[in-house]
């Protein structure tokens, strides 16, 4: 087979890996990653601030707030809360670690922080670390 030519010598597919033992199968929850805004009343408020700017700024405008609401420390502070408490009930107990997955290295501190500090509140006693690949 060729290597950049879209044929492949072989294929072993996950679901293949996970009937054969070699990995474990990963479970997805979502929890409260959804952010609760008022879209109507904050989209009305930002085209009456800004109705003069073109449309890519007021993209790029739009893009950077996400941004800082997503990284926000009451917001991690939340989903650390919601995450720690779904670990202590539905994973922990089964004897299974958990994974969180975030959007660079800058929101892998945060959470790191939120879930020490957690910790140090007593709400939890597990040991966390941050890995970057």
């Amino acid at each position: 087979g060729e290597f950049y030519g879209g044929n492949y010598i072989d294929v072993y597919t996950i679901k293949e890996s996970v009937a054969d033992g070699a990995t474990v199968e990963l479970l997805y929850d979502e929890g409260i990653a959804q952010m609760d805004v008022r879209k109507e009343e904050l989209d009305a408020e930002f085209e009456e601030k800004f109705q003069d700017a073109s449309e890519e700024k007021k993209d790029k405008l739009k893009r950077v707030a996400l941004q800082k609401y997503q990284l926000s420390s009451s917001r991690i502070t939340d989903i650390g809360k919601h995450i720690v408490n779904h670990y202590q009930s539905k994973i922990y107990p089964d004897g299974h670690k958990a994974l969180i997955v975030t959007s660079g290295r800058d929101a892998a501190i945060k959470y790191h922080k939120v879930l020490t500090e957690l910790k140090k509140q007593g709400l939890h006693n597990f040991d966390s670390k941050v890995v970057i690949s």
